[in-house]
């Protein structure tokens, strides 16, 4: 199968519609006046075109995502693979595996749904209310 066009409003940049193509897994390849986007093989955006890269880890997962200002979002999951902690621009590990320095941010969850966000001093920062599905 070849490649499919998609039309996508950019909002945030022209209002202009342009023609996104995408590969033969339906991903999109190129946006116009952006380097090409690249994939890993399990399908994960690893590179967005604007100079941010990605890396997931083997549950298909977004551990690390690095900006083109050079800001890194390390992210960290809990047993039951929810999102659990998210640090930009972490100074290392401790000796148990934590993200140390950065400004990190904790999630509390309740099963799959997200409650609240909370900073490294575990003070909220923002509240979630659950809508009807």
């Amino acid at each position: 199968m070849g490649a499919v066009a998609y039309q996508f409003e950019e909002f945030f940049a022209t209002n202009d519609n342009f023609v996104l193509a995408a590969n033969a897994l339906n991903q999109v390849a190129n946006v116009p006046n952006r380097t090409p986007l690249a994939w890993s093989d399990a399908g994960n955006m690893q590179s967005d075109g604007r100079g941010n890269t990605f890396v997931h880890d083997g549950n298909n997962r977004l551990t690390k995502a690095t900006k083109a200002s050079g800001d890194i979002l390390n992210f960290r999951y809990d047993g039951d693979g929810l999102r659990m902690e998210t640090v930009k621009n972490s100074t290392g590990t401790t000796p148990n595996l934590q993200f140390a320095g950065g400004v990190h941010t904790r999630y509390v969850t309740s099963a799959t749904e997200e409650l609240a966000d909370l900073d490294g001093n575990r003070a909220v920062l923002r509240r979630y209310v659950a809508g009807q599905r």
